[in-house]
């Protein structure tokens, strides 16, 4: 009998080969996704209005869960986290405070104007900014607007909009790539 051992691959040699190739897909693919990290950061920081209106929306939807959640009344715990850096007002249609949560004592936005789904505004005062937005939501059918201050400095105060912008526009596409 004679063996032909150029035809024959021992198993090892076909298993190593294909975690060679696994290795390489998984570093093509945490490159492509730092790569498109590092995109999405840079393209917000870039973009300061885009960034206030998402972080705007971003605790607004925070806020409008603990409403939904606990109704609007003064057993909704602390909206803003002892915050002095940030205040929130919730409204009524008919423009009525129905809930106030301001320690920094900021300036917050006026009764909106009943068909006002959305406004956002920023002021910069050197390296300091103050934004302020109104976003209205629907709990049980009824309508809410939910007036936001916050001020700071830097790009710490836009991490959960950055955060939420990474995900969406960067973590979420690569799924599909690996």
């Amino acid at each position: 009998l004679v063996s032909d051992s150029t035809n024959f691959r021992s198993p090892e040699k076909g298993v190593r080969l294909f975690y060679q190739i696994a290795l390489r897909l998984v570093a093509v693919a945490a490159i492509l996704g730092v790569l498109e990290v590092v995109i999405v950061v840079a393209m917000y920081v870039d973009d300061l209005e885009t960034l206030s209106e998402d972080l705007v929306s971003v605790e607004s939807r925070r806020i409008a869960n603990l409403v939904a959640q606990y109704g609007v009344s003064a057993n909704v715990p602390t909206l803003l986290r002892e915050s002095s850096t940030r205040a929130v007002a919730i409204f009524d249609s008919s423009g009525n405070r129905l809930l106030v949560d301001n320690p920094g004592r900021l300036p917050l936005p006026d009764p909106p104007v009943a068909d006002v789904q959305s406004s956002t505004s920023r002021e910069a005062h050197g390296k300091q900014f103050v934004l302020t937005g109104i976003r209205r939501i629907d709990i049980d059918g009824r309508p809410l607007w939910i007036a936001l201050a916050i001020s700071g400095e830097g790009l710490r105060p836009f991490i959960p909009a950055l955060y939420k912008e990474v995900c969406d526009h960067a973590l979420l596409p690569l799924i599909p790539l690996s």
